[in-house]
């Protein structure tokens, strides 16, 4: 590839250099002006020719779900290799996600919020955002679920100019919190889960710093997984970018940017309009409650130290159009535990449920997330006001919340008259960490998924999995 076609200064127009969080601002204000993504009201690509619009789709899908195999066999680590928990997606300039492989689909919004994070705190000019960067995040509060969710980006240039970003989320095994494992249950507050990364430059010139891989090393009981984590999302994304390049030497820079915005507002028109067949408008009422039983527990901090059943009533609404809002209103308070979540978290449980629900033909992008609308209220677990506090456990709550969710759903299919989509809900799927001294005497954490085979809920016309069902994870 011409080094012409990779220069990573900022493109200009008559002499000016383009901000990217002006390209952001434009884009919302024209999707707030319209009620259509970027502005756009018509598929212009599609119509023109459906075959070469769908063609490239199915490429550039082809090439995230090829880059996340890829990847796989690079590291090491079982979760990563044996489970799957990880996932490669493509995203615009301004941070929203075009297409996604399979994996964990709970990130399909979350590496978009990393994204926009950088974009509006100008990153364009401090770190910089050039060619062979590398940006690593699992901070909840900038854009992501969980501590052990590591997100690593890498901007795409062509002549000089942004016109994509390739990324890749893994599953940690062990972040060095205040226990060893992932998902850290005893972190009371933010200081005690383990290793953040918050939205930093960790590499330049398509290779990671050795100051951030000591850093891991010098914190973490098994970095050796961390490590190959690193490089497998690398070599995904550097995989994802040579092959977009390519792309667009072969189909035009002009015809690439437009059709990756024409698939998010294709994606959001496509959500409606499922929803209006399978569902029937109204408003639907369900919850539920979790108990968070600490008090007197072995290991307990005393911030922690006591019992609480926490309230989740979830109200959803769905308009004539399709166009659905999550309401939690009622939820309750945020504590000092590790079961927290912030608002990128929630959104994950959403796309996670609507990839199982709705949008389940490979098209899912953050249209789909256009077409929703959610109710976090400040000061609960679903949207906490202090970024102290912890959020290592979230899906303890997600899972139950999101259950709800599932249900309600399954209540407008079955008004509509698909008896087949209903499915009672999600169930919270179990798995085991631990840690001690390893045979070559060093310590060592870790977590093991196996027991995630808990199965899942009864469905309309059948009984449920009885195992081999994670709701998290549904590959």
């Amino acid at each position: 590839i011409h080094m012409t076609q990779l220069r990573s200064g900022p493109a200009t127009t008559s002499g000016t250099p383009i901000k990217f969080r002006e390209m952001l601002e434009q884009s919302e204000s024209r999707l707030a002006e319209t009620g259509c993504y970027d502005g756009i009201t018509d598929l212009a690509l599609k119509a023109e020719d459906p075959l070469k619009y769908e063609s490239l789709h199915t490429r550039l899908r082809s090439t995230v779900v090829s880059a996340r195999e890829t990847s796989k066999r690079i590291s090491a680590s079982p979760g990563i290799r044996e489970v799957g928990e990880c996932v490669v997606g493509l995203y615009t300039p301004e941070g929203d996600s075009v297409v996604f492989s399979f994996g964990i689909m709970v990130h399909v919004h979350t590496m978009s919020r990393f994204i926009k994070w950088m974009v509006r705190n100008d990153y364009q000019d401090d770190p910089g955002i050039r060619h062979g960067d590398i940006f690593a995040n699992n901070d909840a509060f900038i854009g992501n679920v969980q501590v052990p969710d590591v997100m690593d980006v890498t901007p795409i240039f062509y002549n000089g100019e942004l016109i994509a970003w390739a990324g890749a989320v893994c599953h940690e095994l062990e972040v060095g919190g205040i226990t060893p494992g992932g998902d850290v249950y005893l972190a009371h507050e933010r200081f005690t889960e383990g290793l953040f990364v918050c939205a930093e430059k960790i590499g330049e010139n398509d290779k990671i710093r050795r100051d951030y891989l000591l850093r891991v090393e010098r914190n973490l009981r098994s970095p050796l997984y961390w490590i190959l984590d690193e490089k497998a999302k690398v070599s995904a994304c550097l995989e994802v970018r040579g092959k977009i390049l390519e792309l667009v030497r072969e189909m035009g820079v002009d015809y690439f940017k437009q059709a990756i915005k024409e698939y998010i507002e294709e994606g959001r028109r496509a959500h409606l309009e499922r929803m209006k067949v399978q569902t029937i408008p109204g408003r639907y009422r369900g919850a539920t409650f979790f108990g968070q039983l600490y008090k007197d527990k072995p290991g307990v901090l005393p911030m922690a130290n006591k019992d609480e059943l926490v309230p989740i009533p979830v109200d959803l609404t769905i308009d004539r159009e399709g166009f659905m809002k999550l309401d939690f209103e009622g939820t309750g308070p945020w504590g000092w535990n590790a079961n927290n979540c912030c608002e990128a978290a929630m959104e994950g449980g959403l796309f996670v449920s609507l990839t199982q629900l709705m949008d389940f033909d490979g098209k899912v992008n953050d249209g789909a997330w256009l077409a929703t609308k959610m109710n976090l209220p400040p000061g609960t677990w679903t949207n906490p006001d202090n970024i102290m506090v912890a959020t290592a456990c979230s899906w303890a709550l997600l899972l139950p919340a999101f259950g709800v969710f599932h249900r309600l759903m399954s209540r407008a299919f079955l008004a509509r008259g698909f008896k087949e989509e209903v499915f009672v809900g999600q169930v919270n799927t179990p798995f085991f960490e631990g840690g001690g001294i390893s045979q070559y005497g060093t310590r060592f954490g870790g977590s093991n998924f196996e027991l995630a085979a808990g199965g899942s809920g009864a469905r309309g016309i059948m009984d449920g999995i009885d195992s081999g069902y994670a709701g998290w994870n549904p590959e």
